[in-house]
């Protein structure tokens, strides 16, 4: 209750005690939360073992669980880190009746090209995905040249804007660094069509595939 004093009630003389708050009331009995602080950080926990605060600062200094699911090249998450908030942003999607888009997008890395021109054009790319996202919005590595982006709260008129905006850059900016012109494929709930994750990553797939065949920088919504 945040009190800084006692009252202390006695059963037998049916008298209260104010001494001790009185006493108090000029001068906080509560210890400032700085000199908590220093305490905690200077001290050993129960048996002599690190204490809650100390085991935070430890594992803020070293390797995060989000730094291991980094893709060395890019610095954009891997797979694995995409596949688990894939399920995260499904479920969210379903509880709050939201909408969510999922772009798969193929950047057309050719496979003759060298491994610093590769690489240069991951960095290039990857600075694209970064300004032109939310922070809110999920980038990660999806392959070799397929990246993915799950946009939370996106439409798919929002997504396809989001989508055409991204590979006009990757053309301007890359122009001569790519085998071929960048690709799109959309998939966005709550659809009649997608029951499930798997249906929802596999219709995004198909629209892929399609705006591949189609060439030009094609992003597609509509794999039918």
């Amino acid at each position: 209750t945040l009190a800084d004093g006692v009252l202390t009630w006695h059963q037998d003389t049916q008298q209260l005690k104010t001494d001790e708050l009185r006493n108090g009331a000029s001068s906080p009995r509560r210890p400032s939360v700085e000199g908590l602080l220093r305490r905690l950080e200077g001290e050993a926990g129960e048996f002599g073992q690190e204490n809650s605060l100390q085991r935070l600062m430890r594992f803020e200094s070293e390797d995060t669980l989000l730094t291991k699911l980094q893709d060395a090249e890019t610095g954009l998450f891997d797979g694995h880190y995409a596949t688990l908030k894939l399920d995260e942003e499904w479920k969210r999607s379903h509880r709050f009746h939201q909408p969510l888009s999922l772009l798969l997008l193929d950047l057309g890395l050719g496979s003759d090209m060298s491994d610093l021109d590769r690489r240069a054009a991951l960095a290039e790319a990857a600075g694209i995905f970064l300004n032109e996202c939310r922070d809110i919005d999920v980038l990660a590595r999806f392959s070799e040249s397929v990246f993915l982006f799950l946009l939370p709260g996106t439409g798919a008129d929002g997504a396809q804007v989001l989508a055409n905006r991204i590979v006009g850059s990757l053309q301007e900016r890359l122009q001569g660094q790519i085998a071929a012109n960048p690709a799109g494929g959309l998939s966005t709930i709550p659809s009649g069509d997608i029951a499930n994750r798997k249906s929802f990553v596999a219709v995004a797939e198909a629209c892929l595939t399609k705006a591949k065949a189609a060439g030009a920088g094609e992003v597609c919504s509509s794999w039918q």
